[in-house]
């Protein structure tokens, strides 16, 4: 169960880090 948690987590942590680089990556192109 607790692996099970883990794994959603870090799918869900993933999901928000390359959300975060790729709004960073299209926010510094402009500039």
């Amino acid at each position: 169960m607790s692996h099970l948690l883990f794994s959603s987590f870090s799918g869900t942590f993933g999901m928000v880090l390359e959300l975060c680089s790729e709004m960073f990556l299209l926010a510094s192109i402009p500039i």
